[in-house]
């Protein structure tokens, strides 16, 4: 077979495919023009729409220019021709078979302690032919993507309600100020999309349900506005929206006043009032809601933990009807008292972080006790206790598994991986590893980190 398509190749038969086979020039992946697809979204297809003009006969040179990453970072780019597909990864120079080239660029990430720079390419072209005896030159061109890099919360006062702090300026316990400060008219809760666009909720009843704000709009401070205004149809009561969450498909399942309803990633697109595909109703007091690793919705409901399963969540019907999966009542690890949910995180080997807002806790539930169905009593593996100040809200886990929180006025903290596995009471209140104080934040309130950790079950999550 292999005989057959070279003799084809010499002479001078166009083709968009071959097989595979290796060399000493460089990486060989899968076979000819077939395109990849990195977390971020890359370019795909197979031959290319000059193929049909262009002949596969001879041979010529590719040239690759990398620039905009620092200096130890590789690039991502696979070129896919007549002969196979090649990882690029460095400037470089080499002689391959005439024909269709396509080009599938990638997305790379900067390791960081705290949370990664992610780089976002600039392509001009996605194919091109290689003529015999010519060379090709492409110029692969990387940019941080602005939201990068960054832990983000909301924050209560006019110094701005969007706050983003760079990585290196939370290595230790210090007084800093923001590196942007957005005025959005967001409100409590913030989200990232794969993209690394920023969603809010409207700060007030006369703001849009939803708004998205364009990531590359967050290079400096100063007022933002969004570009994307939504409204959920059929919400009536105050406050309308109180927190939502993104499923790794794109969905975003937002809680409202006694129901969590999801909207698809086609309803994200266009601003205006949406009727959401999904809805889960007759729930009593809905707060949070997360994902965990098998995409089950996870919500706070009357100071309870509830689940519905993922394959409830895909039906083309509008209603999920019938009681949750699972109702969990949590308690504190001595078993001494109740822990009233009122926000969820979950961590990258699948346990569940609760916060108790009235009793000032953080509690891990085990992911083995969270996968019985039915209602349950569980007591929490760790229950650690913050001082009475504390303003309590989602925390964010970081790349080293700190987990990153609210606390009382101008200050937010983290409480560092071996501080997680130690319980505590109000006798002895845990003091986080990590203190940031920013004079003129007022209070914090839920956090993010674009990308999110490489471990976590989440959309923006980049990796590995």
């Amino acid at each position: 077979m292999r005989w057959r398509w070279l003799s084809a190749w010499m002479m001078g038969i166009p083709l968009s495919g071959g097989p595979a086979c290796t060399s000493d020039e460089g990486d060989r992946v899968g076979t000819s023009g077939t395109g990849g697809r990195d977390a971020g979204g890359g370019i795909g297809g197979t031959g290319g729409a000059s193929g049909a003009a262009c002949l596969a006969r001879g041979s010529g040179s590719i040239e690759v220019r990398i620039t905009g990453l620092p200096a130890g970072l590789d690039a991502n780019l696979v070129i896919g021709g007549p002969l196979g597909s090649r990882a690029i990864t460095k400037d470089t120079t080499f002689g391959e078979a005439a024909g269709p080239y396509v080009l599938t660029p990638g997305r790379v990430a900067q390791p960081d302690p705290i949370v990664r720079t992610l780089f976002e390419y600039e392509l001009g072209e996605t194919e091109f032919c290689l003529e015999d005896g010519g060379t090709h030159r492409v110029e692969l061109a990387y940019a941080p993507i602005a939201t990068s890099h960054r832990l983000w919360t909301n924050n209560s006062n006019g110094t701005g309600n969007l706050l983003g702090f760079l990585a290196p300026s939370l290595s230790a316990s210090a007084e800093i100020t923001p590196s942007i400060a957005a005025v959005a008219g967001a409100g409590k809760d913030v989200a990232f999309d794969v993209d690394g666009n920023l969603w809010s909720m409207g700060a007030t009843v006369a703001d849009p349900h939803l708004l998205r704000f364009p990531r590359a709009s967050f290079t400096a401070s100063g007022e933002k506005e969004a570009d994307l205004r939504i409204d959920v149809a059929d919400v009536s009561c105050l406050p309308a929206m109180r927190a939502f969450a993104f499923s790794r498909t794109g969905s975003l399942w937002v809680s409202t006043c006694g129901r969590v309803v999801g909207l698809e990633a086609r309803e994200l697109d266009t601003a205006g009032r949406v009727t959401p595909a999904r809805s889960i109703d007759g729930l009593e007091d809905n707060g949070d809601v997360a994902f965990d690793s098998s995409q089950n919705l996870w919500v706070t409901n009357a100071g309870s933990v509830i689940r519905f399963d993922a394959e409830r969540l895909e039906p083309l019907e509008r209603a999920i009807t019938g009681a949750p999966d699972v109702e969990l009542t949590l308690r504190d690890a001595e078993d001494t008292r109740d822990i009233v949910a009122s926000n969820l995180a979950f961590d990258g080997t699948g346990n569940l972080w609760v916060i108790d807002f009235g009793g000032n806790r953080v509690s891990k539930v085990r992911a083995v006790d969270l996968e019985s169905a039915g209602t349950r009593s569980v007591v929490s593996e760790v229950t650690i206790t913050l001082g009475v100040a504390a303003l309590l809200e989602r925390p964010a886990f970081d790349e080293s598994g700190g987990l990153w929180l609210a606390l009382d006025q101008n200050r937010f903290g983290r409480l560092g991986p071996d501080q997680l596995d130690t319980s505590t009471d109000g006798g002895a209140p845990t003091v986080p590893a990590t203190l940031i104080t920013s004079p003129g934040m007022g209070n914090a309130n839920r956090m993010a980190f674009f990308p999110a950790a490489v471990d976590l079950p989440l959309y923006h999550q980049f990796g590995p």
